[in-house]
Protein backbone atom coordinates (compact mmCIF):
# COMPACT_ATOMS: atom_id res chain seq x y z
CA UNK A 1 0.00 0.00 0.00
CA UNK A 2 1.07 3.32 -0.74
CA UNK A 3 2.56 5.80 2.18
CA UNK A 4 0.65 8.22 0.02
CA UNK A 5 -2.28 10.01 3.11
CA UNK A 6 -4.53 10.57 0.15
CA UNK A 7 -4.35 7.24 -2.04
CA UNK A 8 -4.49 5.32 1.27
CA UNK A 9 -7.68 6.80 1.93
CA UNK A 10 -9.29 6.05 -1.35
CA UNK A 11 -8.05 2.62 -0.75
CA UNK A 12 -10.20 2.14 2.64
CA UNK A 13 -13.18 4.28 0.88
CA UNK A 14 -13.16 1.79 -1.88
CA UNK A 15 -12.58 -1.45 0.42
CA UNK A 16 -15.50 0.21 2.64
CA UNK A 17 -17.58 0.58 -1.26
CA UNK A 18 -16.94 -2.90 -2.17
CA UNK A 19 -18.24 -4.11 1.79
CA UNK A 20 -21.43 -2.62 1.43
CA UNK A 21 -21.74 -3.62 -2.08
CA UNK A 22 -20.92 -7.58 -1.39
CA UNK A 23 -23.41 -7.13 1.63
CA UNK A 24 -26.31 -6.15 -0.56
CA UNK A 25 -25.93 -8.70 -2.55
CA UNK A 26 -25.56 -11.23 0.35
CA UNK A 27 -29.13 -10.02 1.46
CA UNK A 28 -30.46 -9.97 -1.90
CA UNK A 29 -29.57 -13.78 -2.11
CA UNK A 30 -30.58 -14.39 1.68
CA UNK A 31 -33.69 -12.76 0.69
CA UNK A 32 -34.55 -15.13 -2.27
CA UNK A 33 -33.46 -18.12 -0.27
CA UNK A 34 -35.90 -17.18 2.15
CA UNK A 35 -38.79 -16.57 -0.50
CA UNK A 36 -38.25 -19.94 -1.97
CA UNK A 37 -37.80 -21.60 1.21
CA UNK A 38 -41.18 -20.00 2.19
CA UNK A 39 -42.61 -21.47 -0.70
CA UNK A 40 -41.77 -24.56 -0.97
CA UNK A 41 -42.95 -25.36 2.48
CA UNK A 42 -46.51 -23.69 2.12
CA UNK A 43 -46.83 -25.80 -1.34
CA UNK A 44 -46.16 -28.94 0.23
CA UNK A 45 -50.20 -29.46 0.65
CA UNK A 46 -52.47 -30.26 -2.55
CA UNK A 47 -54.49 -27.29 -2.80
CA UNK A 48 -53.67 -23.72 -2.89
CA UNK A 49 -53.85 -22.32 1.04
CA UNK A 50 -55.69 -19.52 -0.18
CA UNK A 51 -57.91 -19.66 -3.04
CA UNK A 52 -58.46 -16.02 -3.30
CA UNK A 53 -57.39 -15.01 -7.41
CA UNK A 54 -57.12 -11.46 -6.07
CA UNK A 55 -53.51 -10.83 -6.88
CA UNK A 56 -53.51 -13.11 -10.17
CA UNK A 57 -54.01 -9.22 -11.78
CA UNK A 58 -50.50 -8.59 -10.55
CA UNK A 59 -49.21 -11.40 -12.45
CA UNK A 60 -50.87 -10.93 -15.41
CA UNK A 61 -50.14 -7.31 -15.86
CA UNK A 62 -46.26 -8.59 -15.08
CA UNK A 63 -46.66 -11.13 -17.69
CA UNK A 64 -48.21 -8.67 -20.37
CA UNK A 65 -45.31 -6.24 -19.36
CA UNK A 66 -42.59 -9.28 -20.11
CA UNK A 67 -44.74 -10.20 -23.63
CA UNK A 68 -44.98 -13.66 -21.69
CA UNK A 69 -48.17 -15.72 -21.44
CA UNK A 70 -49.77 -15.31 -18.17
CA UNK A 71 -52.66 -17.98 -18.85
CA UNK A 72 -51.99 -20.63 -19.11
CA UNK A 73 -48.64 -20.36 -17.44
CA UNK A 74 -45.35 -22.05 -17.15
CA UNK A 75 -43.53 -23.00 -14.44
CA UNK A 76 -40.54 -21.28 -15.32
CA UNK A 77 -42.98 -18.24 -16.31
CA UNK A 78 -43.54 -18.39 -12.14
CA UNK A 79 -40.39 -18.87 -11.46
CA UNK A 80 -39.19 -15.98 -13.23
CA UNK A 81 -41.94 -13.79 -12.12
CA UNK A 82 -40.91 -14.49 -8.34
CA UNK A 83 -37.46 -13.65 -9.11
CA UNK A 84 -38.57 -10.39 -10.67
CA UNK A 85 -40.36 -9.55 -8.14
CA UNK A 86 -38.43 -10.45 -4.61
CA UNK A 87 -38.73 -7.23 -3.61
CA UNK A 88 -42.77 -7.44 -2.38
CA UNK A 89 -41.68 -9.48 0.13
CA UNK A 90 -42.26 -13.31 0.88
CA UNK A 91 -45.86 -12.99 2.24
CA UNK A 92 -46.69 -10.77 -0.87
CA UNK A 93 -45.23 -13.30 -3.23
CA UNK A 94 -47.14 -16.21 -1.66
CA UNK A 95 -50.41 -14.35 -2.12
CA UNK A 96 -49.58 -14.15 -5.77
CA UNK A 97 -48.34 -17.20 -6.49
CA UNK A 98 -51.18 -18.40 -4.43
CA UNK A 99 -53.83 -16.66 -6.36
CA UNK A 100 -51.95 -17.53 -9.88
CA UNK A 101 -52.87 -21.53 -8.64
CA UNK A 102 -56.23 -20.71 -7.40
CA UNK A 103 -57.17 -19.35 -11.04
CA UNK A 104 -55.72 -21.90 -13.05
CA UNK A 105 -56.93 -24.79 -10.81
CA UNK A 106 -60.53 -22.80 -11.49
CA UNK A 107 -60.33 -22.06 -15.24
CA UNK A 108 -59.34 -26.41 -15.30
CA UNK A 109 -55.94 -26.24 -16.29
CA UNK A 110 -52.58 -27.29 -14.96
CA UNK A 111 -51.19 -25.44 -11.47
CA UNK A 112 -47.79 -24.07 -12.82
CA UNK A 113 -46.70 -23.73 -9.16
CA UNK A 114 -46.91 -27.15 -9.05
CA UNK A 115 -43.40 -28.04 -10.81
CA UNK A 116 -43.38 -30.58 -14.33
CA UNK A 117 -43.48 -33.68 -12.87
CA UNK A 118 -46.23 -32.93 -10.22
CA UNK A 119 -48.96 -31.77 -12.63
CA UNK A 120 -50.19 -35.15 -13.44
CA UNK A 121 -52.32 -37.21 -11.06
CA UNK A 122 -50.11 -39.60 -9.22
CA UNK A 123 -46.68 -38.23 -10.44
CA UNK A 124 -45.80 -36.71 -7.32
CA UNK A 125 -46.60 -39.44 -5.25
CA UNK A 126 -43.57 -41.46 -7.43
CA UNK A 127 -41.23 -38.58 -6.61
CA UNK A 128 -41.89 -37.20 -3.24
CA UNK A 129 -44.84 -38.61 -1.62
CA UNK A 130 -48.27 -38.68 -1.44
CA UNK A 131 -49.54 -35.25 -2.57
CA UNK A 132 -46.41 -33.55 -2.65
CA UNK A 133 -45.77 -30.38 -4.44
CA UNK A 134 -42.41 -29.05 -6.26
CA UNK A 135 -41.10 -25.57 -6.28
CA UNK A 136 -40.87 -24.86 -9.98
CA UNK A 137 -37.20 -25.66 -10.71
CA UNK A 138 -37.12 -25.16 -14.69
Amino acid sequence: MSSNPVMQALSAARAAELDARIAEIERDASARERAAAGIVNTRLGLLPRNLSRAEWPVFESWAKEKALRSFPAKPHVVGFWILDNAKLGIDRLLRVVESISAFHVAEHHADPTLGRRSRFRGAGKRAFGSGSRRFPMN
